[in-house]
C-alpha cells in the first residue's frame, strides 16, 4: 500500500480471495476493498503502520466466497529518511485453524457440562439410595 492506503502490489491468493483480477485490485485503496465495517476495526492498525510500527492483528473478513479469519502483519515502508511511504501486508488464512480451535473448545466445554451432569446424577442417587435415618415411619 502507498501512502495512500492504495494497493500498488497484490499476489495470486490475494486475487482468489477478493475474486477480483488483478487489475481491479490496484489503485483501490483499503477502505473500498475491505468496506466500511471491516475498515473500522483495521484502521487503528493501519494508523499504527503509518507511525513506523509493525504490527500483527487477526480479523474476520467477509470475501465474495464467505468469510476467512485471517492474521495479517502490516510492516512499514520506509524511505532513507525513515519517512513511511506506505507498508505491506502480509496476510495469513487461518480460518482452519481458529476453526478447530473452536472446536476443541466446544468439546471442552460438553465434556465440561456432561462431567457436572453425571456429578450431580451421582449425588441425587446417593441421597435417594440412602435416606437419612430420621425419617418418620409409622
Amino acid at each position: 500500500m502507498d501512502t495512500n492506503q492504495r494497493y500498488r502490489f497484490v499476489n495470486r491468493t490475494y486475487e482468489v480471495w477478493f475474486n477480483l483480477s488483478r487489475d481491479e485490485i490496484l489503485g483501490k485503496s483499503v477502505h473500498e476493498l475491505l468496506g466500511e465495517t471491516v475498515y473500522q476495526r483495521v484502521e487503528p492498525y493501519i494508523n499504527q503502520v503509518f507511525e513506523g510500527q509493525t504490527v500483527t492483528l487477526e480479523a474476520e473478513i467477509p470475501f465474495s466466497l464467505g468469510k476467512r479469519c485471517i492474521s495479517a502483519t502490516l510492516i512499514p515502508d520506509g524511505d532513507r529518511n525513515t519517512q513511511v511511504r506506505g507498508f505491506y501486508s502480509l496476510m495469513t488464512d487461518i480460518s482452519e485453524q481458529r476453526n478447530a480451535a473452536l472446536r476443541e473448545q466446544k468439546r471442552a466445554e460438553q465434556a465440561s457440562i456432561l462431567e457436572e451432569r453425571n456429578r450431580m446424577a451421582r449425588e441425587i442417587h446417593d441421597t435417594l439410595a440412602h435416606p437419612h435415618h430420621n425419617t418418620f415411619c409409622l
